[in-house]
Parts: structure tokens; sequence; C-alpha cells
């Protein structure tokens, strides 16, 4: 893989943080009875995206790039991203809460794969730059389940 791969990789990926950052802000402005939760959590993603470019700009020249990028699908990313896009441009959606933490839900295990990914192709196997965000992910997908459960 380039260098080039390995920088569309993780700008994808701080791109997809900080959309999902805007779509709970979108969550709570729409559900203000949830505001304090979303807003926590909104919070959460800005420093995850925050994370993932100090790691982009400590990786600019690494070695360890290639196996960064070997599994994980630009385009599938992208349509993630492309997804979360349609929600925010959607004025009327979701029309409940259930629908926004189901939503939530969804995009949280969907983001704890790809960070996954970055730990399964070795990314951080000699070194100890591990983020951990692949856990806040699943954390945050906990969260609103039980939040949903509430």
């Amino acid at each position: 893989m380039s260098t080039e791969s390995f920088q569309q990789v993780i700008q994808l990926l701080i791109d997809l943080e900080l959309k999902v950052g805007k779509l709970y802000q979108k969550f709570a402005e729409r559900f203000t009875e949830d505001g304090p939760f979303w807003s926590t959590l909104h919070q959460e993603e800005i420093e995850h995206a925050g994370i993932l470019n100090k790691l982009k700009k400590c990786m600019e020249n690494g070695t360890e790039q290639e196996h960064f990028c070997s599994k994980i699908s630009t385009e599938t990313l992208g349509a993630l991203i492309s997804s979360i896009e349609t929600i925010l441009q959607d004025e009327t959606y979701p029309a409940t809460r259930k629908e926004a933490l189901w939503i939530a839900m969804q995009t949280e295990l969907s983001a704890g794969e790809f960070h996954m990914k970055m730990i399964q192709n070795g990314l951080f196997q000699n070194s100890a730059k591990d983020p951990f965000l692949w856990r806040a992910d699943f954390d945050h997908a906990e969260r609103i389940r039980t939040y949903l459960s509430a």
C-alpha cells in the first residue's frame, strides 16, 4: 500500500468520527429530552477524531501503513459516511427517538468493526499507539442500548 492509501483510509476514519459527532449533535437538537446524552456522545466522537489525527501525524512516514490499509475497504467506509450524510440532510428523519438510538447503535457497531480491523491488521503490534477506539465504539453501543432500554 502506498502512503496515499494510508492517508485516504485514515482521513475517511477521521471523517467518519466527525460525521457521527454531527449526527449526535443533530439528535441532541431534535430530541431535547435526550440532549445531555447525545451531547456527551458528540463530544466523545470529536475526541476520537482528534486521536486519529494524532495517529495520522505520528505515522506519516511509518512502516506499519501497509498493514493498516490491507483489510479496510474505503468503499464500505465511504458508504457508511454517505449514509450518515443522508440522515444529516433529512430534516424529518429520524422521526422518533427510538429510531435515533437504533441508528446510533448500528453506527457505533459499524465504526467498531473498522477500528477492530486496525488492530487485526497489526497496526499496533509493536507500538504503544493503540488508541483503543474500538473499545469506545462498543462502549457507546452498549450505552445506547442501555439508554434505549430505559
